[in-house]
């Protein structure tokens, strides 16, 4: 299949990535084939919108599990 060019604006594509990253995180999709190709995805999208090295941690915590708030807490914690 021939590659596909997407035209969004920054923040739709951020707002795709963080999608994948939280869908890839779903305990029957995390660690199959799907959740690889989602990962594959979002990075791919990571490493053209996240021209700031600041943003680029932000988006990077999002695919690392240790950083997910647990049920029942919030971030002001």
């Amino acid at each position: 299949m021939a590659p596909v060019t997407l035209d969004m604006p920054r923040q739709e594509a951020w707002i795709l990535m963080v999608g994948l990253q939280t869908a890839a995180a779903h305990p029957l999709i995390a660690g199959g084939p799907m959740g690889a190709c989602m990962e594959k995805i979002g990075r791919q999208l990571q490493e053209i919108i996240c021209d700031d090295p600041e943003v680029y941690i932000v988006a990077e915590s999002g695919w690392n599990r240790s950083f997910d708030v647990g049920q029942g807490h919030s971030t002001a914690d």
